[in-house]
């Protein structure tokens, strides 16, 4: 499989996680917010976190790094919106039943499960996303210097 492909895979498959990580908030949202400031601010929070997780991928300053480590919240977002959505969406009787736990410990069992897995999938894959991109930079960056110098040594080739 090309490397472009691999990429377009990916992110498709990327941006499916983060569709759902986008309606799980904008859901919760809706309890308290008028429908189109819930997706706003949905759309919003998960673009800011996207650029966060892709600009840890990049190639910055360890100190630039390190404010978008204090500001990645983006696992406790998600556990605690999952959190939220499950105190009224999640069949908890299902899960006592099965597990034999009490309620609470269901309910703050899944969230973290539900939360922390979305998140560490999320930026797992964005990181593996952003080093095929650079990969795939570098390989075109290389091909082309190449082609310079060739050009360089037919043109000294062709002047003599």
């Amino acid at each position: 499989m090309s490397i472009p492909l691999r990429i377009a895979v990916l992110t498709g498959a990327l941006l499916l996680v983060e569709l759902a990580s986008f309606f799980k908030l904008s859901r919760w949202l809706f309890w308290s917010n008028y429908p189109w400031l819930a997706y706003t601010s949905a759309l919003a929070f998960v673009v800011l976190l996207l650029a966060a997780i892709i600009a840890i991928g990049s190639d910055i300053s360890s100190g630039v790094r390190r404010q978008f480590y204090i500001g990645g919240i983006q696992g406790l977002a998600n556990c605690l919106i999952s959190y939220e959505l499950s105190l009224v969406a999640l069949p908890v009787e299902v899960v006592t039943a099965f597990f034999n736990v009490n309620e609470d410990f269901a309910l703050k069992s899944m969230s973290v499960l539900q939360g922390a897995t979305l998140s560490v999938a999320s930026i797992t894959f964005w990181r593996a996303l952003g080093e095929l991109l650079r990969n795939h930079w570098d390989h075109q960056r290389q091909t082309q210097h190449q082609l310079q110098d060739w050009g360089k040594i037919l043109q000294e080739v062709s002047d003599e």
